[in-house]
């Protein structure tokens, strides 16, 4: 169990829910779809852009994360983007 509260909402049950549209940049988001968790990266998009790519392919909910030099995905012994930068904090999925 836990929480995880970050702003903009991207995306609320199935729709876009953000009105920010801001730079364009990597957008790092954590998402829903049906029972599985979803992490990742939408490049060179506005906050508006990322949230109708997520729109697109069925995330249900989802949150931006932080971007720039703070997005990093490590998977499977490697990291597949960044970090740009120490990174102070998180999101740790396992089985």
């Amino acid at each position: 169990t836990g929480a995880l509260a970050n702003h903009p909402r991207l995306v609320r049950d199935g729709s876009n829910a953000t009105g920010d549209n801001g730079s364009k940049g990597t957008r790092g988001f954590i998402g829903k779809k049906d029972s599985t968790i979803v992490i990742g990266h939408v490049y060179g998009a506005s906050l508006q852009d990322a949230a109708e790519v997520l729109v697109t392919l069925g995330i249900q909910n989802a949150l931006n994360l932080d971007g720039g030099g703070s997005t990093a995905l490590y998977y499977e012994g490697s990291y597949k983007a960044g970090p740009g930068r120490g990174l102070p904090t998180a999101i740790v999925l396992t089985r």
